[in-house]
């Protein structure tokens, strides 16, 4: 058998290379991703750089602009806007303060020591120009502002200040340009790394279907053509040492084996075919198939004293059919005997059936009467309990008109007083309001009358509601009593309706028991006629059973069979 590298050996390394780039390609990929995030905040630190180098330029702006402003006007808003930059809000402190927290090189930093000097330099002279225009010396104020020493010093000023921002501006760039540079090349180094993992992914299914599932296939073939019964199919496949190699052995051997066993069984059914029971089983049957061998032996160990016995029973079934002969005779004449006593009986039992029958009627007619009162008792009772039903929603009906009515009774009272009070104001008016007098009148006139209507149909309704009362008492002992003859109907049908079941059952019973009476007479009168064929029979046995003995003795059989 070669030797071939194992399945599985093979997987775990096409596995472990396929993590291993994988790995390798996340690393890659984290870097490329930290290295991104790293040109995000170079990039707000160059915006923070750039901003803070504009809020320090736009702070010395501010006061030359102040400056100028106060000597132009003479506003003094724009001197207290100069003093407020000065001492409050520090716009050139701040931003030089957040640059060097941001991160600066020494040489900008000389630049913004040199700009803050030269910005230092023109307070003096700024103050001056204040202090000119408290004098009210505003042209002369305005000619030291706009005059060259103090232009010179802007002008040098402002050089700096865009010597400062392009520094700046040139130094992030270079060092983000840096940055993406390398971006460029991690991930021209991770796409490499992708293509080696989707290669090595198709290596594995190239090589898992060359190895691993066009065998598999082939040995699926094998095994159903073994399934099927055809161990000589031939197979491209070979034994080696992988996991495989070594399923391929087995089927190998598997077939081998099958086709031995095969044939010393077709051999030795053969023999037993041609007569010869005297057979010896040399084969050795390993495993499970030696119960196979077990049941030859056992079948032709059987098979011997079978016929042993067949021969032996043969001689006593000869000396049997004579005695079955005489006793045919005897169960004839028994068997006329019987068939006369069996018709009797069969009329007896017909004249019972006829009046169960009509008993079985009777009881059927009396169980349709008894569910037919039954039913209507039901109904009967239903409909009692809808009339209760429907008297105690009368009653909660009255009691809420009832409920309207002293409403309605309050109503008239509170229409009452107010008539008495309309009546009041009415007197205290005088003339202008006898009028309004009349109509409290009448107003209290009917008033008076509403609650007189309220009495008299709160005494019909208290009336009507003790007649509701006894209506209902009388209805709910109707309806238990209803109830009760119920339940006394519905135990009467059951009663009847049992009594009718036990009749049909009763019936079908005597029908049965006349129908086996029947079969018994037809079979006694057939065992009659078939004793004295018996008889016949016997005899033609006896000859059968000397052919039987002779068609044994050509069986070749073993000297000494085993009897159980």
């Amino acid at each position: 058998m070669k030797k071939a590298i194992k399945q599985s050996t093979l997987m775990s390394i096409l596995n472990l290379t396929a993590v291993i780039l994988t790995v390798f390609l996340a690393i890659f990929f984290f870097i490329v991703t930290s290295y991104n995030n790293k040109i995000v905040v170079m990039q707000q630190d160059k915006y923070n750089l750039t901003e803070n180098a504009k809020r320090f330029i736009d702070g010395s702006a501010y006061l030359t602009d102040e400056v100028r402003s106060y000597a132009a006007t003479g506003d003094k808003e724009h001197y207290d806007n100069y003093y407020n930059e000065i001492n409050n809000l520090k716009n050139r402190e701040t931003g030089v303060k957040n640059m060097k927290e941001i991160g600066i090189t020494p040489s900008e930093a000389n630049k913004i020591e040199e700009m803050s000097q030269l910005s230092n330099n023109l307070v003096p002279l700024e103050q001056n120009a204040m202090k000119m225009v408290e004098d009210g010396k505003n042209s002369d104020a305005i000619s030291y502002v706009f005059g060259k020493d103090y232009q010179g010093n802007l002008i040098k000023i402002r050089e700096l200040q865009n010597d400062f921002l392009n520094e700046i501006e040139s130094r992030m760039q270079n060092t983000i340009n840096k940055q993406k540079m390398l971006i460029n090349i991690l991930e021209v180094i991770s796409y490499t790394f992708v293509l080696l993992v989707i290669l090595s992914q198709v290596l594995t299914a190239i090589i898992t279907k060359k190895k691993i599932i066009i065998p598999i296939k082939q040995v699926q073939n094998e095994m159903e053509e073994l399934s099927k019964g055809n161990l000589s199919s031939d197979s491209d496949l070979e034994p080696d040492t992988s996991e495989l190699g070594m399923l391929v052995f087995s089927l190998m051997e598997t077939k081998g084996q099958l086709k031995k066993y095969i044939n010393d069984i077709k051999e030795k059914l053969a023999q037993v075919a041609s007569g010869n029971m005297d057979l010896k089983i040399d084969l050795e049957y390993i495993g499970e198939f030696s119960e196979i061998k077990d049941a030859m032996e056992t079948i032709i160990d059987s098979l011997n004293v079978t016929l042993a016995q067949i021969n032996q029973a043969s001689d006593q079934v000869s000396a049997g059919a004579d005695q079955m002969s005489e006793g045919a005779q005897a169960l004839s004449q028994g068997a006329t005997e019987q068939a006369s006593s069996i018709e009797e009986l069969s009329a007896t039992i017909s004249d019972i059936s006829t009046e169960i029958k009509e008993t079985a009627s009777n009881a059927q007619t009396a169980s349709l009467i008894s569910r037919g009162m039954s039913e209507g008792m039901i109904t009967s009772n239903e409909q009692m309990v809808a009339l209760t039903r429907a008297m105690n929603e009368i009653t909660t009906t009255s009691n809420e008109i009832e409920k309207i009515i002293k409403t309605i009774d309050d109503i008239a009272f509170q229409t009452n007083i107010l008539a008495l009070n309309a009546a009041v104001e009415a007197a205290r008016a005088g003339d202008a309001g006898k009028g309004f007098a009349v109509v409290a009148d009448e107003v209290r006139n009917l008033a008076q009358k509403s609650s007189e209507a309220v009495k008299n149909t709160t005494l019909l309704i208290e009336n009507t509601m003790k007649a509701i009362d006894s209506g209902t008492k009388i209805a709910d002992e109707t309806a238990l009593s209803l109830n009760d003859v119920v339940e006394k109907v519905e135990a009467v049908s059951k009663k009847v309706q049992e009594i009718s079941d036990a009749t049909d059952r009763e019936a079908a019973a005597i029908t049965q028991v006349t129908i086996g009476i029947d079969q018994i007479s037809s079979v006694i009168q057939t065992n009659s006629a078939t004793s004295e064929e018996s008889a016949a029979s016997s005899e033609e046995l006896s000859g059968q059973a000397q052919i039987l003995k002779q068609l044994v003795n050509e069986f070749k059989l073993k000297e000494e069979p085993f009897f159980n």
